[in-house]
């Protein structure tokens, strides 16, 4: 395997919408049934396992994040039953002192930041090693910006720009970080309309707008997948010149329209054909260099 295919694989497993700490999330807000990555790691062959689990992932969500059809590699790889039952089981109680249903996706982002400045490297013995990236030792490390540092630029930019404004004003615009990284300001401009179209609709007579809206007890109203969908791909975009940042932020992402959920949720648009719980973002978060000028190519 050369460094490249070594890098990828592991881009790949990491970034999977069904990764662990994705999954974990969401068997603790009960989307998924708890315990399901524990029982696969209780067997033998948890790779396989683990394939299949991914792949079914795949056909109930929909996100394009990830697709066998264009992955040659990981389908392929051999990894020890060891190494992936000690991952595993020590992301449940009572070895997991965390509980991932409050975990927000701006930590999980900071968290990706760190595998950010990491790669991947093959010795002279051919073993592999993690190291810095040489960009990333340069700066002196990785750096991630504050949360409230986000919302306080959020509020005063995306904040103005929709002040006043319907939902059917905002779909035109498109908000463009085009350095995004792991997605921090992304996703605090895509939270900050979610909660603006939600506050719009409560005002305006929410039962107007079934498609967009809907009420789970008195004076408690939530936003329809399908209308938290329509938000991120009409309104949010994103560029990053490194590959696995951009992965991390559509991961990121799409952990936001899953806010919410639940089984019963999931299984209704499943049920029902209805397109893929997740949307694709391969049209919105795109991997390039936002510096160089038009007539490059």
């Amino acid at each position: 395997m050369s460094i490249y295919e070594l890098n990828y694989a592991v881009q790949r497993i990491d970034n999977r919408p069904d990764n662990l700490l994705t999954d974990l999330r969401r068997e603790d807000r009960g989307i998924e049934h708890y315990g399901q990555l524990q029982t696969k790691a209780e067997s033998g062959d948890v790779y396989t396992h683990l394939l299949n689990h991914f792949k079914l992932a795949e056909s109930k969500y929909d996100s394009g994040i990830f697709n066998f059809d264009t992955d040659r590699i990981t389908p392929g790889l051999s990894i020890d039953d060891r190494v992936l039952k000690t991952i595993i089981q020590s992301l449940y109680y009572p070895k997991s002192p965390y509980e991932f249903s409050v975990l927000g996706v701006e930590i999980l982002g900071n968290v990706y930041e760190q595998f950010l400045g990491k790669v991947v490297r093959l010795t002279v013995g051919h073993q592999a090693k993690v190291e810095t990236k040489p960009e990333v030792k340069k700066a002196g490390g990785v750096y991630y910006t504050p949360q409230y540092i986000v919302d306080h630029i959020v509020k005063n930019t995306v904040g103005k720009l929709v002040e006043g404004k319907t939902p059917e004003e905002i779909a035109g615009m498109k908000i463009l970080d085009p350095a995004c990284g792991s997605g921090s300001f992304l996703i605090g401009a895509y939270t900050y309309l979610l909660r603006y179209h939600l506050d719009w609709y409560v005002s305006n007579k929410p039962k107007k707008y079934k498609e967009a809206v809907f009420q789970v007890r008195e004076n408690e109203w939530y936003l329809t997948t399908a209308e938290k969908k329509r938000i991120l791909l009409d309104n949010i975009f994103g560029v990053d010149i490194d590959p696995q940042a951009v992965e991390v932020t559509k991961l990121s992402l799409l952990l936001k329209v899953l806010e919410y959920e639940s089984s019963e949720s999931i299984g209704q648009q499943v049920k029902l054909g209805l397109e893929g719980v997740l949307p694709s973002l391969e049209g919105n978060i795109k991997c390039g260099n936002s510096l160089i000028g038009p007539d490059f190519f």
